[in-house]
This record gives C-alpha cells, structure tokens and sequence, in this order.
C-alpha cells in the first residue's frame, strides 16, 4: 500500500508535501485561532506536523505560520514524494517513553485523587 499525506498551500504558495513511508504515523495539520486576555490582537497561525511510530520521532513541516484575514489554505491529498521536515526530534527509547508515562499517571495520580476514591 502506497502511503498518502497532504500537500499544504497558503495562498496558492505550496508550504510542504507531508507524509511519511512507514506504515506507522500520524501527520496533523492544525489551524489556530488564538485569542489570550492579554493579547490585543488574535493569532491565527497553521502547523504541520507529526509523528514516525517506528522511531518515536515528531518531525514538523511547518511551525506557526502566521495567517492573516482572507488567506486561503488549501490541503490536497498525495501521495509519496514527501518533503523532507524542517525538524525532525531526535529518536525517543523505549526506556524514555517509559519514563514520560510514569511520570504523567503520578501527576494525573495526584491532580485526580479526589475522583478516585
């Protein structure tokens, strides 16, 4: 089976060809509209990412790419011939992985002890 991921344009600009060749992956594009009661203006900004199961690895195609009133963001899907990511995190053992999940179920352990008595 042949993989599929996105082709990303912003404004008929062609930003990146996302995917990746392994069979486990997960590849996001997210669009945010964010409004914090400091700010005086909204940020809207589009991210392209994901994540190579094989190699616990997320790599990023696009990182916060500021979007303005009007744009236009198109996303076809493709396949194969995908860019190669801007930022590919270094591999993650399984040892480390490990390490993050027991440390997250001990603070939700903690952040959730008056629900589960």
């Amino acid at each position: 089976m042949e993989n599929r991921g996105f082709e990303v344009k912003l404004n008929d600009k062609l930003l990146c060809k996302t995917g990746f060749e392994n069979n486990e992956h997960v590849v996001t594009c997210i669009i945010d509209a964010l409004f914090r009661k400091d700010d005086k203006k909204q940020k809207l900004q589009l991210n392209v990412s994901g994540l190579n199961a094989k190699t616990n690895q997320h790599n990023k195609w696009v990182i916060s790419e500021e979007l303005e009133e009007n744009d236009i963001i198109s996303i076809k899907v493709i396949k194969g011939d995908f860019d190669v990511p801007i930022i590919m995190d270094e591999k993650r053992s399984d040892e480390f992985l490990l390490e993050q999940k027991i440390k997250t179920y001990y603070k939700l352990k903690e952040e959730l002890k008056e629900y589960l008595k």
